[in-house]
């Protein structure tokens, strides 16, 4: 497989700011979405890339941390639901 300049730009791009998301969860938006505006794929396929990739890795965060989740207090909101609608 080749890979030209501007998809090593892309990869290398999107590899040093998904640490970043994973650690604060900006790193997409705040590192990678003003660098890929300025290659040639533009902002028009930057950012449903940057949101495929920023959803892919939010589920595998969820994927890995999963038994780590208090699952009563998940359930809170849809109950905030309810007690707002009998108001």
């Amino acid at each position: 497989m080749v890979f030209d300049g501007v998809t090593v730009v892309v990869l290398l791009i999107i590899l040093a700011s998904t640490p970043v998301r994973a650690v604060s969860g900006l790193g997409n938006a705040l590192i990678a979405m003003p660098l890929l505006a300025m290659t040639p794929i533009g902002m028009k396929t930057a950012t449903p890339l940057i949101a495929l990739i920023a959803t892919i890795l939010a589920l595998v965060i969820l994927v890995k941390d999963w038994r780590m989740i208090s699952h009563p207090e998940t359930a809170l909101p849809s109950g905030r639901g309810t007690g707002i609608l009998r108001c």
